[in-house]
């Protein structure tokens, strides 16, 4: 699957006007991954950070498995601390919001982080903005797949940023006003059946267990946990854990 191209600056707000009414809704996701797509982006990411660690929020990929990466899953384990928009984010004075362009951060990135996130992940940049509203301190990602003609060229990029602010501030708006549901946040992209199998993977059962209680083959669990890791841009179990943090059935 290809990255949509951006839709004009119109049809963008749209989408984004259609978030408004459903913030804090579980219906929300669905029409913000609208806008993600509408941008143009290829994979979305957004994390809430803390003191001393991050918590995935939101996490879709748009691509293949092997051009989507598992961005989300590293990020979490560790690579945040070598993300200097961690202590940017985390000094922001409350109502904070800024856009931050992989072209101006690339100065502040280890080449080992780098090439972890942009060397090989099928991406050739990425928009990055930064929300500290309330107690939320959080990051949204955004990146731009390459253009296979072109690997060097830069993201078509005709959004402005107070466009991107508005993406921003409207999703940290939304987790704000969120009644935490009872699965972790970032299986809120799956469908119901590929969340049903991820949580029964996370409470350590086995595919027949879960296929019995589901009420499927475990062929099919199989099937569901496929769609779910490649939807979330991870590959395994470990990685699911990851993402999901420290939620407990």
């Amino acid at each position: 699957m290809s990255a949509a191209p951006p839709l004009p600056v119109a049809q963008l707000i749209d989408a984004i006007a259609d978030c408004v009414p459903v913030t804090g809704a579980e219906e929300f996701t669905e029409h913000f991954l609208n806008v993600v797509r509408s941008a143009g982006a290829g994979q979305v990411t957004a994390f809430a950070y803390e003191k001393d660690g991050v918590n995935c929020l939101l996490s879709r990929n748009f691509l293949s498995e092997d051009k989507g990466g598992t961005l989300a899953a590293a990020y979490v384990e560790g690579w945040f601390r070598d993300d200097p928009l961690f202590e940017r984010a985390m000094a922001m004075d409350a109502g904070g919001c800024a856009v931050e362009r992989l072209e101006d951060l690339i100065p502040s990135l280890s080449p080992d982080y780098f090439d972890m996130f942009f060397g090989g992940a099928g991406f050739r940049t990425k928009v990055a903005v930064l929300v500290a509203q309330g107690s939320l301190r959080m990051v949204l990602n955004l990146y731009f797949e390459r253009d296979a003609a072109d690997p060097a060229a830069q993201a078509p990029d005709g959004i402005e940023t107070g466009l991107y602010r508005l993406i921003g501030r409207t999703l940290a708006t939304h987790f704000l006003r969120l009644s935490l549901p009872a699965f972790p946040l970032p299986l809120t992209v799956l469908s119901e059946r590929e969340r049903q199998v991820c949580i029964g993977m996370l409470a350590g059962k086995k595919a027949e267990i879960i296929a019995e209680e589901i009420g499927v083959g475990p062929s099919s669990v199989v099937t569901y946990r496929q769609r779910a890791y490649q939807k979330l841009g991870i590959s395994s179990r470990g990685q699911l854990f990851s993402i999901c943090g420290s939620w407990h059935p």
